[in-house]
């Protein structure tokens, strides 16, 4: 493997790590809003479900309806709650974070090191780094979501940046 072959594959994989990063934090802002708005819908309901029971009790001889529409609220805030906290977005969101910033860091060094090494036999070693790190930082990251990936792909990369 020459000097330029060397170069050609830090720039493919700065590519190909670049849209890792943007991906994984994409995936991070879009868990932060779903956690939000369930968050959010699961307050909505629990209030509801309060103020109804409260104004039940007060009616003392409510009306069937909104005795059976409080319980049917009031089982929907359950299982929203549960799912909110099955799904655990904000560790999720923290994985995702933390394999952007890794993956960041890890593009960063390669452009680093790609303007200031003129060594080839310094490059083909760091190439070995760089695929170590990258490997470890792969293997622990939480999978992208379908949507992540493919806009980074739509948004500058070509398949081609994507061959082994």
């Amino acid at each position: 493997m020459d000097g330029e072959d060397v170069v050609e594959l830090l720039e493919k994989w700065k590519r190909r790590i670049r849209a890792a990063h943007k991906a994984h934090y994409r995936d991070a802002v879009t868990l932060e809003k779903r956690q939000r708005h369930l968050g959010l819908i699961v307050v909505a309901l629990s209030t509801l479900v309060g103020t109804s029971l409260f104004a039940s009790i007060a009616a003392n001889n409510g009306d069937v309806a909104i005795k059976i529409a409080t319980g049917l609220l009031s089982i929907a805030a359950t299982i929203l709650a549960a799912l909110h906290t099955f799904l655990n977005y904000p560790e999720r969101r923290i994985n995702h974070l933390m394999a952007s910033a890794q993956l960041s860091s890890l593009k960063k060094r390669i452009e680093e090191v790609l303007v200031v090494e003129d060594d080839h036999e310094a490059l083909k070693r760091f190439i070995h780094d760089v695929r170590a790190e990258w490997d470890s930082v792969t293997n622990s990251a939480p999978l992208l979501s379908d949507k992540a990936f493919p806009s980074e792909i739509a948004s500058g990369l070509s398949e081609q940046d994507f061959e082994v």
